[in-house]
């Protein structure tokens, strides 16, 4: 009996011709509309900016500032497609309006770019890109 009932529902749709067919598209579009508006949406990775990075030998540090009205929480970090281990300082939750300092030992090479990823707890990504020149011209770290 379940397998006739949409069935039933269908010959009812090419009955009603046109208004039938526009009343399905509409159904489908609200649901489509529905699921995406269900998804997360990486409006996260907007409201964190990478402030300041310094680049010691061995090592990246960045300063991220969250400008969203919403704590963020650093989940990992990659550099070159890569995940690499991280300190955050004070804390890997940023604050909403607040500051911290993530740090990764990466064997860096000067006069080569990197791209930097992070992560967020809910899977929100933003990324930071250090250029060649960069690299090339980093002042050696005290």
């Amino acid at each position: 009996m379940a397998t006739t009932t949409p069935l039933r529902w269908l010959r009812r749709v090419r009955q009603r011709g046109l208004r039938g067919g526009v009343l399905v598209a509409f159904c489908l579009l609200m649901g489509l509309a529905h699921t995406a508006a269900a998804q997360p949406t990486l409006a996260l990775s907007k409201s964190v900016k990478v402030v300041q990075t310094v680049l010691c030998p061995g090592t990246m540090v960045f300063q991220l500032r969250n400008d969203g009205a919403q704590p963020v929480t650093i989940a990992q970090v990659s550099v070159n497609d890569a995940f690499w281990p991280f300190t955050a300082t004070p804390s890997t939750t940023i604050a909403r309006h607040g500051t911290a300092v993530v740090a990764l030992r990466y064997p860096w090479d000067a006069g080569v770019a990197y791209e930097v990823q992070f992560i967020s707890s809910t899977g929100a990504m933003f990324v930071t890109d250090i250029d060649a020149t960069t690299t090339a011209s980093a002042p050696p770290c005290s």
